[in-house]
């Protein structure tokens, strides 16, 4: 940089203090390409401050030689979503259109844990299940509503999602007619309302006695995910006087299903950064469903009902390795920590892998206690296992996140990091595997564009007998549900400008790979917990999803 660009650092600082955060070789360039600094070639700057400043190191910390490190100066300056203008027009930029239709190819498969000893676990017996699966569901994701905002800083967005079920990827004997036995969560939830008076529970047995319900339901597959099923105990129930309420109160849908209306829509409305001017910043978000932090029903302390971290889909650039990201999971109504866990390839393709500590659902550490139910968690074990109010390590309660509050509880698949006590509660589950059981992203570091991503979860529901005198010999229990392993790569074109990115040499214009940042992750923002959110959720049959007016779908030409 010239003198005059040197000289203008200081008040540049005053002006932006958040530059400060950055490193000298950061600053200086990031100084230098934007509007009000000298316009100069930046890469013959960068390596003319190299060499000017003594003892500076020539690279940035990441682990890369010169040469890769000027990739990184183009990546900050053309790193954001919004417009550009091209010959007069302006129009959204390529990162912004891959964005709205992301290339990566996505899958979801699903495996469901089938109770075989039904009539025994009635008697009080423990339950023995079967895994089944997977049965696999092609992905595709776009935005269906975006919005820019404050200066093209921020965008409000939406992304759907459509599930196509693919029987040459699921298993052989997999087929969605298929007969399963699952738990039955309207049954629970009148358990839960039977203790809340005498004549409820009156009201209650009475109903159950006649239908023959029980706490587990026989269903076929794609029942009990995507269509829905009918349960004739809604009827029942919500004719009677002194139980319509329940029903009024908990806007109980006439099919319940996992995934029941999630084919098709989209999981919330979130607010993030664009990354322009501030690169570092991009994907950071602001809001979710309008709300700038949860409510104090949701979580019990003001750390976890803070809405901070990126939106699983957009990474800022310069990864440091060893640092932690940050993620915001929406529809768990939480931030989760991922920690750098090593370097790793896939595709040729060096990245960062990232992933869950141990004990992201552990109540004994002291930060992970705001997240429990100390209100309404029963006591499915002694205080050894379970702490008054919380759950047991390696499961945590999303019941207040989502629409009547049912009773469910995720965790990795298998139990992986639970409490043994658990565990040994069910027969059939295998034994977890850390290879094969853990969440993680692989991030490009550089750029920030994420290369693959497993999320992995599991679903269990918190089962109890209540006061019920059909139900004397049942045990509490915290049932294994579904697991659900969604998979995402990225594309040939993003591979392609990964490659040219990592061995190129002298770059002087250095194309940004951002342009095909896409929803890798979608993350945390599809299934898992979505998959639960819509078991009490309501919607009219013929309720469809409709794409807002204004959206800003215009400009791919």
């Amino acid at each position: 940089m010239d003198e005059q660009g040197l000289h203008k650092v200081p008040n540049i600082l005053s002006r932006y203090p958040s530059l400060g955060e950055l490193n000298a070789i950061q600053l200086l360039t990031y100084c230098y390409c934007r509007p009000y600094c000298p316009q100069r070639n930046c890469t013959l700057v960068y390596i003319r401050y190299i060499l000017a400043v003594p003892d500076t190191p020539v690279n940035l910390g990441l682990g890369y030689g010169v040469e890769e490190d000027l990739a990184w100066i183009n990546v900050l300056e053309r790193d954001h979503l919004g417009y550009e203008t091209v010959n007069g027009t302006r129009r959204l930029n390529p990162m912004t259109k891959s964005w709205v239709h992301p290339a990566y190819y996505m899958q979801q498969q699903i495996w469901l844990y089938h109770l075989e000893n039904l009539d025994s676990v009635l008697q009080g017996a423990k339950p023995r299940v079967k895994e089944i699966g997977p049965f696999t569901f092609v992905e595709q994701q776009w935005k269906s509503f975006y919005k820019f905002d404050q200066n093209d800083t921020r965008v409000f967005y939406r992304t759907n999602h459509v599930f196509t079920f693919n029987s040459t990827l699921s298993c052989p004997t997999c087929s969605l007619k298929q007969k399963v036995i699952l738990p039955n969560v309207i049954f629970q939830k009148l358990v839960d309302f039977s203790s809340t008076s005498l004549p409820a529970k009156i009201a209650i047995e009475a109903i159950l006695r006649v239908v023959g319900e029980a706490p587990f339901v026989n269903v076929t597959v794609r029942e009990a995910l995507f269509d829905g099923y009918h349960d004739p105990l809604i009827d029942l129930v919500c004719k009677r006087d002194i139980l319509a309420q329940l029903c009024e109160m908990l806007k109980i849908p006439q099919r319940i299903g996992f995934f029941y209306k999630q084919n098709n829509t989209d999981d919330g409305l979130y607010q993030v950064s664009t990354g322009l001017n501030e690169p570092w910043n991009i994907g950071q978000v602001h809001s979710f469903n309008n709300m700038s932090a949860f409510p104090e029903s949701v979580w019990d302390s003001a750390d976890a009902r803070e809405i901070r971290g990126t939106d699983g889909q957009l990474f800022p650039p310069l990864l440091k390795e060893g640092g932690p990201i940050d993620i915001f999971a929406g529809p768990i109504c939480r931030t989760v920590t991922m920690r750098f866990r090593k370097r790793s390839d896939f595709r040729n393709i060096a990245a960062f892998r990232y992933g869950f500590r141990s004990d992201i659902y552990d109540p004994n550490v002291p930060e992970n206690r705001g997240y429990c139910n100390k209100n309404n968690t029963p006591a499915f074990f002694n205080t050894t296992v379970q702490i008054p109010g919380c759950l047991p390590k390696g499961l945590l309660d999303i019941s207040r996140c989502l629409p009547a509050s049912p009773r469910i509880y995720i965790s990795q698949p298998h139990f992986l990091h639970v409490h043994p006590a658990v565990i040994s509660t069910v027969d059939g589950v295998r034994a977890p595997d850390k290879r094969n059981d853990e969440t993680f992203v692989d991030v490009e570091p550089i750029t920030g564009v994420p290369i693959r991503a497993n999320k992995l979860t599991q679903v269990n529901i918190g089962m109890t007998k209540g006061s019920l005198s059909i139900l004397p010999l049942m045990r509490n229990m915290i049932y294994p549900t579904l697991w659900i392993n969604e998979t995402a790569v990225f594309d040939d074109g993003t591979k392609q400008q990964l490659d040219g990115l990592m061995f190129a040499k002298h770059l002087t214009n250095v194309i940004g790979v951002t342009f095909l940042t896409i929803g890798l992750l979608g993350f945390f923002a599809i299934v898992a917990s979505v998959v639960i959110y819509t078991v009490l959720k309501p919607r009219t049959e013929d309720e469809q999803p409709i794409l807002q007016e204004d959206a800003e779908e215009e400009i791919f030409k």
